[in-house]
C-alpha cells in the first residue's frame, strides 16, 4: 500500500517477514530451489498528511497473498520472484471503496561478493527489476504507486559462532516511473536460533527523495513523497523434511504521508533440488 513501508513491500509485501529471496546474503545452494507463499493482513486508521496527523473515519483494510522464489543458479549467484493479489476496503473516502490487483511483481539477481564466515560477515549484491500492478495507482486507498523500474541493493549478514544468533541487513536505491519519487529503503535485524524454532526482531525504512505532500495543491498519490519506519517480530518453525513456517507482526511507528499501520502475517517455505547436471 502506498501508504505503507510494507514493500517489500516485498515487496509488495516487505511485509513483515524478511524475504530471503531478496534481503539476504546469503545465497541457496547451486540448484536447491525455495518457495515461500505467505499471506498477510494490515490496517489503518491514522495517517500522517506531510507530518501532521490525521484521524480517518474508518480504517483502511489490506489483505495480500503473495509468493517468493528463489533459485541457487550458481555457487555465489541466485535468481528470485515475488508476485502477490492484493485488496483493499475502506469507508473513509466517500462510501464503500475496495481496489483490487496484482501487486507489484519484483524479480532479481543476487551475487555473492563474500560467504562469510564466524569472524567476517557475508556480502552481496542484488539488482532487480519492477513490473507494475492490475491495481489502480491514484486510489488514495489502492494497492502500490503503479510504476515499474529498478531497484538495487547491498546485502550484508553475519553469523555468531555457534551461539544461534543472526544478524543481517541492506541497503538499496529504488527508481520507478511515472512521476514516482526515487526512494531509498534498508532495514537491520537479529535472528536466534533454538532447536528447530527461531525467534527475529527488525527495524525496516522507507525514505523518498522527493515528492509532494498529501493536501499539497495538485498533489497525486503516486508523487508522493513518503517515509516510513517499522518494526517487526517473527516467531519460525522447521521441520524434519526442511520445510519452515513462520508467523510475523509489525507496526509502522512513523513517517511522513505514512499509514500507522499494525500488519500481521503467515509464511511457509518449502525447499527442494533440481536434478541440476554438474
Amino acid at each position: 500500500m502506498k501508504w505503507l513501508i510494507l514493500t517489500y513491500t516485498a515487496a509488495a509485501l516487505s511485509m513483515a517477514w524478511q524475504l530471503g529471496a531478496q534481503t539476504s546474503a546469503w545465497l541457496p545452494a547451486r540448484g536447491a530451489v525455495n518457495v515461500t507463499p505467505m499471506f498477510g493482513w494490515q490496517s489503518f486508521q491514522d495517517i500522517r498528511a506531510g507530518s501532521a496527523p490525521v484521524r480517518l473515519d474508518d480504517s483502511v483494510r489490506q489483505s495480500t497473498a503473495a509468493v517468493s522464489a528463489e533459485i541457487g543458479v550458481a555457487r555465489n549467484l541466485a535468481v528470485d520472484v515475488t508476485a502477490g493479489y492484493s485488496n483493499v476496503n475502506s469507508r473513509a473516502f466517500g462510501g464503500d471503496n475496495s481496489d483490487r490487483g496484482m501487486t507489484d511483481t519484483r524479480f532479481g539477481v543476487r551475487w555473492a561478493i563474500a560467504n562469510g564466515s564466524r569472524s567476517r560477515p557475508a556480502f552481496g549484491v542484488r539488482l532487480g527489476g519492477i513490473v507494475r500492478g492490475t491495481y489502480q495507482p491514484n486510489y488514495p486507498f489502492s494497492a502500490g504507486d503503479g510504476g515499474s523500474g529498478v531497484e538495487t541493493s547491498i546485502l550484508m549478514g553475519q553469523t555468531f559462532g555457534e551461539s544461534g544468533f543472526s544478524a543481517y541487513g541492506d541497503i538499496g536505491y529504488r527508481y520507478r516511473n511515472r512521476g514516482i519519487p526515487p526512494d531509498m529503503f534498508g532495514s537491520a535485524g537479529i535472528q536466534k536460533a533454538l532447536g528447530r524454532m527461531s525467534l527475529g526482531a527488525a527495524y525496516r525504512q522507507g525514505r523518498g527523495l522527493g515528492g509532494s505532500n498529501i493536501g499539497d495543491p495538485g498533489f497525486s498519490f503516486p508523487s508522493l513523497r513518503q517515509i516510513e519506519h517499522a518494526i517487526e517480530g517473527n516467531i519460525g518453525l522447521s521441520d524434519s523434511h526442511r520445510r519452515g513456517y513462520y508467523f510475523f507482526v509489525a507496526r509502522t511507528v512513523g513517517g511522513r504521508n505514512t499509514g500507522q499501520a499494525v500488519i500481521a502475517g503467515v509464511a511457509a517455505q518449502f525447499s527442494f533440488r533440481l536434478p541440476w547436471r554438474h
